[in-house]
């Protein structure tokens, strides 16, 4: 005899009785975890009917599931903090990094996602400047540079964290009047135009420095998130390598000598000339407060740095 048969024999359900099946049903599912295949042979008929009569009556059969899975949390003892603490972050990592449909099946259920949350979520992305900015292949912009000053603006810019979560009010909240303000709202509008013309204007890692420095100068710096700027600055397209092949079939169709063919590869790009006020200021500046303005990623960046300073 089945240990599922055994339950319910002990249970004496009345198996003639269609409510009382269903009953039956939804009990050995919560308490024995079993399937419809061991339920179906437990009670006597196949499985295709026993789908058949809960198809024909789910909502009692799910008004039973919800009975015995409240009973079965209430007899449980009671969860620590802490406990209950590590059972949801196991839950999240469950699903964001499942092994199976099951365990997808399971965050969903547990969470209660319903398909309008996961079609919101894409629309969010879709629409998100700062998700198409992550993704954006912008090899024309120092991505570095610019990532470091937008990881300085992150109480005023949510980057989607837990870490910037009560950004967006703060920067509803930001006064107009205020310089650092101005200069944030300069820097932002300089790379927003930079973007739009896909092309990096020369006086941006300026106006990133002087917003930096302004920070400092306000008590306002705080340590940078080099996991966020990493993020941030991944995306940097290599520079193209030209083949000797690619180069010769390309001078071929151009129809131009070696000397043409070489100027046109070794080119600088194209960018505007702009004078830069009080920028030897700026440098003064900048190397008084380089223990607050250097970010290293990486612990060789920071040797390199020690080395250059002991010359």
């Amino acid at each position: 005899m089945s240990t599922v048969k055994s339950y319910l024999d002990e249970k004496s359900y009345n198996l003639n009785d269609d409510k009382e099946l269903l009953r039956a049903m939804a009990d050995v599912k919560v308490n024995m975890d079993a399937n419809q295949n061991e339920i179906a042979e437990a009670i006597g008929i196949t499985a295709r009917t026993l789908r058949n009569k809960i198809t024909k009556d789910r909502a009692y059969y799910n008004s039973c599931i919800e009975e015995f899975s409240s009973t079965d949390v209430q007899e449980q003892t009671e969860l620590s903090e802490d406990e209950m603490s590590t059972f949801v972050t196991n839950m999240i990592r469950l699903g964001t990094n499942p092994k199976s449909a099951k365990d997808m099946q399971l965050f969903i259920e547990f969470f209660e996602i319903s398909k309008q949350d996961v079609k919101s979520i894409l629309e969010v992305k879709k629409s998100s400047f700062r998700r198409w900015y992550k993704d954006a292949s912008l090899d024309y912009m120092d991505r570095r540079e610019i990532a470091t000053v937008l990881e300085s603006m992150s109480d005023v810019m949510y980057m989607g964290n837990k870490e910037t979560q009560g950004a967006t009010q703060n920067f509803v909240d930001m006064d107009i009047e205020d310089d650092l303000t101005k200069l944030q709202l300069m820097y932002s509008g300089l790379l927003f135009m930079s973007l739009f013309n896909q092309v990096e204007h020369p006086a941006l890692p300026y106006l990133g420095q002087v917003l930096r420095l302004e920070q400092i100068k306000q008590g306002k710096y705080k340590e940078l998130n080099k996991k966020n700027i990493k993020e941030l600055a991944q995306f940097k397209s290599p520079k193209t390598v030209w083949s000797e092949t690619s180069k010769l079939l390309f001078q071929k169709d151009m129809g131009w000598t070696d000397e043409q063919l070489e100027d046109f590869l070794n080119a600088p790009s194209k960018q505007a000339k702009v004078e830069l006020p009080d920028k030897e200021q700026v440098k003064i500046d900048k190397e008084k407060h380089a223990d607050k303005f250097n970010v290293f990623l990486t612990a060789q960046e920071e040797i390199e740095n020690m080395i250059k300073g002991d010359k």
